[in-house]
């Protein structure tokens, strides 16, 4: 695919008269990244020429559109700040607005034949053209040429990227962009104030935003409530939902968002008598009534629905469809917010979102992504997202992510047609180094070992995982000691705070960081990448919850269990350096095969009996259901094909009832969805002091009987009085990250 569409420059006698008056790119311009992207835009412009030439700029004039112009932080006053102390001689006209808001730009644009290409792309559409002055012989013309204000913001920010200096005189790339972005919102939902410069724009608030609508330049919102559950029964709870987004309108929000995320099907008892125990109909009838009173503020307005199942292969999304469309149905109109594919999703397809809104009858214009991949200490570019995904989404937003992922998502949202990740990789280093050649080099080393080292013992037998180990992250302290004076050079090094997100990650345990690293190397070391070993039955295995037959006696005991780290430490363990669970509350797993099953045995000890709420008391033993682990279970969590990428969760819990799914990442065999199922078959037996669970697991539903001396990534979690696992990991991603599965080998 070609990245960019080119325009024509100038008019043919102008670039004829060019001569002597400007200076090679190469001549101010350091060549300290190679393929030609030491003066590239980013986010990659739609479509773009520039010529190999730099033009200087001295005395400034910057002419305005007519009228109040209704920015919060003018371009006028950042054209000053980046150009206006330059020493050039070449004096210099800035001209701000599109030709239909600014007559200045439409004369220049004709007397330069440069085409308006950018006229019917939006509102955020801009054109970015520096040159010769076809007023002003000797002179340097730029054109910030925006369909609206936020379009001269956008063009503004490229210019900061194809400029250069040398003995207090600025310089500006020749050439000419038209661009406009794909997806209409592009942000995070924790926006930090930097990020307008690489054309963010969008963030998800609570309650009207609480102040921080305005926070960042030109930042479009949502409003968002999150239901527990319906209390229809009292029509003062759901005025005050309304009162509460009527005053996010009030601040200028025209977007507002119901979800269920993370909830169970909830009602108040008044409520359930109300609608006869129908869980969708009284749904149904709370959201058609906040989307009718919102739209009738604005027709303008754009309501989305976040329903319980939040992603596409959620196993009860058909059904939960189903119970919608009997129930009458959602408004027409109302849109689709949900994390793609998966919670946690490796790849978006556009069908994946097509898929949900059918399932749901959701006819909005587009869906929306609240994506959870790019996390707090990821390094990588971001990925997994096809060129057309915008054509069924219109915003995505992560939750948080480091300064680096940021710059590579708004790469991807502005441009995915275009959108290379090496390539944005690169860019967002060169940004946040502050284009100085060695601050990059040393920045984009550390990102490119972070990336390769950081699961350097995935998968490798435990001796070769502690050389492993230990050798990484010796290269990783000296790449970042070298790193970060470098870093306190750099004025969006500082801005981003990235040193302190490199050495520490961000808040809310985003714990994939050097500091924690080392600070749990030791347990990884003991405890992390372990290895167990699934023996061929030899005797006949009943699946009673006993655990008593003969063919057990010879299966290998895999433990200890070690407390999870999910988010510091907590009463249950507080200090997670030493984290094995304790005596009352240990686990022990074993595993056994066959030519056709796969059986999984645990004893769960505890130290007092387990609890089961009252509300997930309905469900019979055996069914399938999609909070299981919301009750004291044993998670199994499987990867066949060992892609560190995919995985099957299983989750059978101590009432007799389970869930299952598999989580596809990149061209997975097996396919994803909810046409997956386990074929899990499992037995119970609950005591006072300890637990059993006995399972059987068909193997034509994993992806093949394995051979002897085959090896899958594996993963057991204990959930009841506190969570544990197998194998020890310290990232906040969730015990469930494949990337640090113990191995389970056939023998």
């Amino acid at each position: 695919m070609v990245a960019h569409m080119l325009l024509p420059l100038f008019g043919i006698g102008l670039v004829a008269a060019w001569g002597g008056e400007t200076e090679p790119v190469q001549s101010l311009v350091p060549q300290y990244i190679g393929d030609g992207l030491e003066l590239a835009i980013v986010p990659t412009p739609q479509a773009e020429t520039f010529r190999d030439e730099m033009i200087e700029v001295g005395e400034l004039t910057v002419i305005m559109p007519p009228g109040d112009y209704g920015a919060l932080l003018t371009v006028k006053t950042q054209v000053g700040e980046l150009l206006g102390n330059s020493r050039g001689k070449r004096p210099a006209r800035v001209i701000v607005g599109g030709p239909e808001r600014n007559p200045a730009a439409a004369r220049a644009m004709g007397q330069a034949r440069f085409p308006a290409a950018a006229s019917g792309h939006g509102p955020e559409a801009y054109q970015l053209h520096v040159g010769p002055d076809p007023e002003n012989e000797g002179g340097t013309l730029v054109l910030l040429a925006g369909n609206t204000p936020s379009g001269d913001f956008w063009a503004m920010q490229s210019l900061r990227q194809i400029t250069a200096e040398r003995d207090g005189i600025h310089y500006l790339r020749c050439g000419s962009v038209s661009d406009w972005p794909r997806f209409r919102g592009r942000g995070n939902k924790r926006p930090l104030v930097w990020e307008h410069r690489f054309k963010a724009n969008y963030s998800w608030f609570y309650k009207g935003g609480e102040g921080r609508f305005a926070e960042v330049f030109r930042t479009a919102g949502a409003w968002v409530q999150h239901v527990k559950s319906l209390d229809l029964a009292h029509p003062e709870w759901q005025s005050g939902i309304l009162a509460e987004a009527r005053k996010g309108y009030e601040q200028g929000i025209r977007e507002f968002v119901i979800k269920y995320d993370d909830t169970t099907r909830a009602m108040t008892p008044a409520t359930a008598e109300k609608f006869g125990g129908n869980y969708f109909a009284a749904q149904v009838q709370f959201l058609t009534a906040l989307f009718q009173a919102i739209r009738s503020w604005d027709d303008g307005n754009r309501v989305f629905f976040m329903p319980q199942p939040y992603w596409t292969n959620a196993h009860d999304l058909e059904e939960y469809g189903r119970g919608l469309k009997a129930a009458g149905g959602l408004p027409a109109g109302m849109g689709l917010s949900f994390c793609g594919q998966e919670v946690l999703s490796t790849a978006i397809p556009l069908a994946c979102v097509t898929h949900a809104q059918e399932v749901l009858g959701l006819t909005g214009p587009s869906a929306q992504i609240y994506d959870n991949y790019p996390r707090g200490g990821d390094l990588w570019a971001y990925h997994g997202r096809p060129a057309d995904l915008w054509q069924a989404v219109e915003t995505v937003f992560p939750e948080r992510g480091t300064p680096v992922t940021r710059v590579t998502v708004y790469d991807y949202l502005w441009n995915p047609e275009a959108y290379q990740p090496e390539r944005s990789l690169k860019l967002a280093c060169r940004e946040l180094a502050g284009r100085q050649p060695e601050v990059y080099r040393v920045l984009y080393d550390y990102v490119t070992t972070w990336n390769r080292e950081r699961d350097a013992a995935s998968f490798l037998p435990s001796p070769e995982a502690r050389k492993q180990l230990e050798e990484s992250l010796r290269t990783l302290r000296a790449k970042y000691d070298a790193l970060k004076p470098h870093l306190d050079r750099s004025a969006l090094a500082r801005e981003s705070e990235l040193s302190q997100r490199l050495l520490r990650g961000e808040s809310w345990g985003e714990s994939a960081a050097l500091e924690e690293r080392e600070t749990f190397h030791a347990a990884m070391v003991e405890h992390g990448y372990k290895e167990g070993v699934a023996r061929r039955r030899t005797g006949a295995v009943a699946l009673d919850g006993r655990l008593d037959d003969a063919a057990w006696v010879d299966a290998d005991v895999l433990r200890p269990f070690v407390l999870y780290r999910q988010s510091g430490p907590s009463k249950k363990n507080p200090d997670p350096r030493t984290p094995v669970a304790p005596e009352e509350e240990q686990t022990e797993v074993r595993a056994l095969y066959d030519d056709t099953h796969l059986y999984i045995g645990a004893v769960l000890h505890h130290g007092q009996p387990p609890k089961f709420p009252a509300d997930e008391s309905g469900h019979k033993p055996g069914e399938r259901a999609a909070y299981a682990w919301r009750l004291p279970c044993l998670e199994i969590c499987l990867d066949p094909e060992r892609d560190r990428d995919s995985y099957l969760q299983i989750v059978p819990n101590l009432q007799g009832w389970y869930f299952d799914n598999h989580y596809a990442g990149f061209g997975s065999m097996l396919g994803a969805g909810t046409g997956w199922h386990s074929g899990l078959e499992f037995q119970v037996a609950v005591q006072e002091k300890q637990s059993v669970l006995e399972a059987r697991i068909p193997f034509k539903n994993l992806g093949g009987t394995p051979k002897p001396g085959d090896r899958w990534g594996a993963q057991f979690c204990r959930n009841l009085n506190g969570l544990s696992t197998w194998s020890f990991m310290y990232e906040s991603y969730g015990f469930r990250y494949p990337k640090h599965f113990g191995t389970l080998v056939f023998r």
